[in-house]
């Protein structure tokens, strides 16, 4: 994990002008600066599980929202929310 987080601290802001020529977004030319500096497969993999955690947290950030406004919850357990077949 160290080996991602001191590639990260290399790469550099990603400028106006680079998104002008590519029509990329700050984000993606960032991430892409990030993925050329990917040399192993061990790196790769890093990174591959910060990107899966991050969204994972995302994810349980929401649900805990649905869960806390009551749009999810426990009666969703006991509901048969299948289509039923014909």
């Amino acid at each position: 994990m160290e080996a991602t987080e001191a590639m990260a601290q290399k790469v550099q802001e990603p400028t106006l002008a680079a998104h002008e020529r590519t029509g990329l977004n700050q984000a993606q030319i960032h991430f892409l600066q990030i993925l050329s500096h990917i040399k192993t497969d061990e790196a790769l993999t890093d990174l591959k599980r910060l990107v899966r955690n991050y969204y994972a947290q995302q994810l349980q950030k929401e649900a805990d929202k649905y869960w806390a406004e009551g749009k999810i919850g426990d009666h969703l357990l006991n509901e048969h929310l299948r289509t039923p077949y014909k």
